[in-house]
Order: structure tokens, then sequence, then C-alpha cells
């Protein structure tokens, strides 16, 4: 690739829940306690890391192994048997480790070597550890500190800075033309602003890339110096590659910044593809921050990818003791449903630091989402001020919601045999709406997607289609009747809170 462009960036206005109750109602975190799944080294040889060293880790998911790169050469770390073990020194680099970007290609079972400017790339036979060379193309130079990640094995890069510019597009590395191109974007697709990215994740099931945070250039400053001064984003977009668009989907609070380690971390670069995890298996992805004064107190930021919503910050608080574990890198075993973290031991006096790996069960973590209840920091008067604007802000917009229901929708029922004569819903649509107009009950989601979408084995593209659909419904009914009702609601499971159940809202229900 010869040519690079970037996207203008694009704003739009965005509506606000009021301030004051904001300030009054800052976001709360969750304490997790230790996990009694933590790993315990061996008596083997463990590496350790010279202070300021990089570190460069992904997970081999298939073989149960962490594969790590630090100067010296690569390791692994059997998660069964919990040694370490020495494999190559990778000697054969053209250049300084410091100068590739790391990460594990499951697809096709090797380790990838790139520029941190994009351009050069290489991989590594997991087995010879013989070093091959890839492309026909030179060093960018054009993208340093992107967020990589990989689609069906395929090396993509987000974002970055190179010859005088912050870059918003994506590139990709072309197999068959050996060289890097530039992902094309649907030209009415907004854009996420130019930046050097803090973490992203891609989702194979969903064939969507998400993005969060970064630095970006101030407006007040020249964009065309790398030292510019810089704003910090928290926002968080998201890439389909469906239809080649960008949403943004939410922020998280200023409150909480990217994980960096500790103001005195004893560790140089770490490999950006290990900066956050997802969980296909809850569809929560966890993004590792931090609060002012309280670097070394990771707090796992959810974002929830089957609603897209944010959720509260989860404290590693006793699992991860900052007096004795520093960690690095953040990885997820799908299989065994655990988090795993590489880190370094902290010990005084000396300028060489044991790694060290732990890991804890998800099911800790999705406990302390759905039950955990963390004291304030706020006082009782400002809590309880709090509790009264609230209680006055959702009275207000009650009185007004259902006096604008009312006046729309007073004899609205909605009975099975009316259904498909409501002709601004589509065949789908109807049919959902069908589904739950003959259930007695509310469903369960799964039960729902079944029976709806019973020929459709991907159960992601299931939910995806559910949460399209009805929130597709209720816009139209909105619409139609002028009202701010919800002809579809959910309500928890009684009997698991971690699940929802759907059915048409009872006050619009037709039993007769």
């Amino acid at each position: 690739m010869n040519r690079f462009r970037t996207f203008m960036n694009r704003f739009s206005l965005q509506l606000a829940l009021p301030a004051l109750f904001c300030m009054l109602l800052p976001l709360q975190s969750f304490s997790l306690q230790k996990s009694s799944q933590q790993l315990t080294q061996t008596e083997q040889a463990v590496p350790s890391l010279a202070s300021g060293s990089l570190l460069y880790a992904d997970l081999d998911t298939a073989n149960r192994r962490v594969l790590v790169l630090k100067e010296g050469g690569l390791w692994d770390y059997n998660l069964e048997n919990k040694a370490w073990r020495f494999l190559d020194s990778l000697s054969a680099l053209p250049l300084e480790i410091e100068d590739y970007e790391f990460g594990f290609d499951a697809a096709n079972n090797k380790i990838k070597l790139w520029h941190r400017g994009i351009g050069t790339m290489y991989h590594i036979d997991p087995e010879s550890y013989e070093l091959e060379r890839l492309d026909n193309s030179h060093v960018h130079r054009n993208q340093y500190a992107h967020q990589p990640f990989f689609r069906d094995g395929t090396v993509y890069a987000f974002g970055g800075y190179g010859y005088w510019l912050w870059k918003n597009y994506i590139t990709y590395f072309n197999t068959e033309l050996k060289e890097w191109n530039i992902q094309n974007v649907h030209p009415e697709s907004e854009v996420p602003g130019p930046r050097t990215p803090e973490t992203g994740i891609y989702i194979p099931a969903r064939d969507e890339f998400y993005l969060f945070g970064g630095d970006m250039p101030d407006v007040n400053n020249r964009a065309d110096d790398q030292f510019t001064g810089r704003s910090t984003l928290n926002d968080i977009w998201k890439f389909s590659f469906k239809d080649n668009t960008w949403t943004k989907i939410g922020t998280v609070s200023s409150v909480y910044h990217y994980y960096q380690g500790s103001s005195k971390r004893r560790y140089g670069r770490i490999n950006k593809i290990s900066g956050s995890f997802y969980s296909p298996n809850s569809m929560t992805w966890y993004i590792p921050t931090a609060t002012e004064g309280r670097g070394d107190l990771v707090n796992l930021v959810p974002v929830d990818l089957s609603t897209e919503k944010v959720m509260k910050p989860i404290v590693l608080e006793s699992g991860l003791n900052p007096d004795e574990f520093l960690p690095i890198s953040f990885h997820f075993d799908r299989e065994h449903s655990m988090v795993v973290i590489v880190g370094l031991k902290k010990i005084t006096g000396t300028d060489s630091y044991p790694m060290q790996v732990i890991t804890i069960s998800e099911d800790s973590l999705l406990s302390r989402l759905e039950s955990g209840t963390a004291a304030s920091a706020m006082s009782p008067f400002l809590y309880a001020g709090g509790f009264i604007l609230l209680s006055f802000v959702l009275l207000l917009m009650y009185w007004k919601r259902r006096k604008k229901s009312l006046g729309n929708l007073t004899s609205f029922h909605i009975h099975r045999d009316d259904i498909q004569r409501m002709q601004w819903f589509n065949e789908q649509e109807r049919n959902l709406l069908e589904v739950l107009a003959e259930s007695e009950s509310y469903m369960e989601s799964s039960e729902l997607e079944e029976q709806l979408w019973n020929e459709i084995d991907n159960y992601d593209y299931r939910r995806k289609l559910r949460n399209e659909t009805i929130n597709a419904i209720n816009r139209k009914f909105s619409t139609h009747y002028n009202t701010s009702s919800e002809l579809i609601s959910r309500i928890k499971d009684p009997e698991d809170n971690r699940r929802y159940l759907y059915g048409i809202s009872e006050e619009f229900l037709d039993n007769q």
C-alpha cells in the first residue's frame, strides 16, 4: 500500500442525563475477593524481567499455554502443569524485539510479528521456531501505537500515528498481494476521531471490531506534531465488517482511565493485542482501567456486547494485590471460562522480577457483576440528596409518559388475530409478536429465538436478530401511536437474575 488517507472526524450532538444527578451519584465499583483458582509457580525455572524491559504475551488456547516473548527469547507457560519452558532465542530477528508487535494467530497456528509502524510481516513456526518473512513491503512508519487484531488469520490495525498525522482508519495485511491495504468504510458512516487507541477487541461471531479510548491531538494544538498536547478519550466504538460502518456505542466514566500499570511500573513496552479480553460465554468485553492515584488497582469495566451497555466496574482487589503482583497482559480461556493474567511478582531491592501467571474464574466476575453492592464513597447526605432528585425525575418522567400514552392508547389492546393486519411491522416482526401473544407468560430469550430462527445455528446471530427485531417493534410502535410506551418489555428471570424474559407489556395484551 503506497497511499493512506485520513477520514475527517464527524461530531454529533449527544443527549445527556441531568448533570447534577451524575455528580451526586458517581459510578460505583465492585470488589472481587481473591480467587481460589489462582495458579502457583512450580520449582522449575521461572523467567524474570529486567526492570523496564519489554514483555509480549498471547494465549494459545488450543494448547492451553501462554506464549511470552521478552528480551532473550521466547517462553511458554503451561496452564495444565503450571510450568515455564524456554523455547528459542529468536536470534534471527532482523530488528530488535521492541521494534515489533506480537500476537498468536490461532487460525494458522503461527506466531506473528509485524513492525510497530506497520509494514514488514513475519511468522514464527511454533514447532521449529523458524522465522519467515511474509511481505513484499517495507517499514511504513505510518501507524505507530496502532491497535492490532486478528480476523480469519489476517492481521488488521486501527489508528496510530505516523508521518505527522494521527490516523482513524483500519489497514490489513493482504496475504495475496503480500502488502497492506486500507479497509473500506461506508461513505455515509460516522467515524471515530484520529487517535493512538488504548485497546480493542475483535469478535468473530459478530464479525465486529470494538475500540476503546485513546489519545488524540488537542483541538488547540497542531495535529501534525506527535508531541503536541493531547486529549484523552474514553469512548467505545464498533466497526461492523458486514456493512463497513462505524457506530459509537458508549463512554466509560472519566473517573476511570485505561490501566497502564503503576507510576513506577517495572516493565517497558507491551503488545497491544493483550490489552483487554472478551468472553464469548457471557458475551462480555472486559476493559482494564484504573483510577487516579491507584494505578496498581485494576478495575475491569464490563461491556455487555449483547446489549452494548457499559456496566459498573469490578475491582480486582484481593486477587491482584498491588503489593505482591503487577498485572501486565490480559487473556481469556474460553474452554475453561478463565481469565488469564500475565504479570510480575513485586520484590523490593532488586532490578529483576520473576514472571507470574494467575487465573480467575469468570463466574466470580459475573457473580460480582450481578449481586455486588459495594459501598459508595459519598456522604450519606449526598446519597440522600441524589435519591430524592432521582425520585423526583422518575416521577416527572412517569407522569409525562403516562399522560402521553393514555391520550393515544386508551383502548389499544393487541390480539394474535390482529397482528397480521399491522402493516407497519414487517413479516419477521409480526411473527415475533404472534409468538409472544400466544404465550401465556414471558418467554426466555433462547426459547423465543428457537421458535423464530431454529434454522440458524449461530447463537450469537440469533441473539442479534432478537435484539434488533424487538428494538424495531418498539420503535415503530412508539412512532405509530406517538407514545413513549414500549410494546415489548423484558423482566429478569426470577430463577436466574442473569437472564431476561420477554413478553408483550401487560397493559396492551388482550387475553380474551
